[in-house]
């Protein structure tokens, strides 16, 4: 377990950008996306693309801001799940799957430019073994999280 925060050199940004590149399976929930921090994101979904990593990102409806949609859309391989209005998602969890491993962070980050790189966040940071205890829980969570917010515009 590493405690990742966006005090020192290596923000959020930094370890998200890291993981993205080098992943073949990456599931992202952030309750609030807007366009400034996708940016920062931008050359290494790219790559995620072009390496033809599998590719889901959630969102909440209400907290889903101008363009984002839009931006996502032109990546015909990512998947970019909206709540209903109805529902809220608060959480954020960036899931990265690199052959039999797995790394996750889990905390307070959303994909804005103060969540992966100005405001005062805290994640937890856990790596392990597909299989293992800790990708059990997890991946119970995304499961769960799959079912609930099944794809709809």
């Amino acid at each position: 377990m590493e405690l990742v925060t966006n005090n020192g050199t290596k923000k959020h940004k930094h370890h998200i950008i890291e993981l993205i590149k080098s992943s073949d399976r990456i599931i992202i929930s952030s309750g609030w996306m807007k366009m400034d921090g996708l940016k920062k994101l931008k050359i290494c979904l790219d790559i995620a693309v072009k390496n033809n990593a599998k590719i889901t990102i959630y969102s909440d409806h209400q907290n889903t801001k101008d363009g984002v949609r839009e931006f996502l859309n032109t990546y015909k391989t990512i998947e970019h799940i909206i709540t209903k209005k109805n529902e809220t998602l608060h959480s954020k969890i960036y899931y990265f799957e690199q052959e039999k491993s797995f790394t996750t962070l889990i905390g307070s980050a959303n994909i804005t430019h103060g969540g992966l790189y100005s405001s005062d966040e805290l994640s937890v940071k856990i790596t392990g073994l597909i299989g293992d205890k800790n990708y059990l829980s997890i991946w119970k969570y995304l499961s769960d999280l799959s079912v609930k917010y099944q794809k709809h515009d």
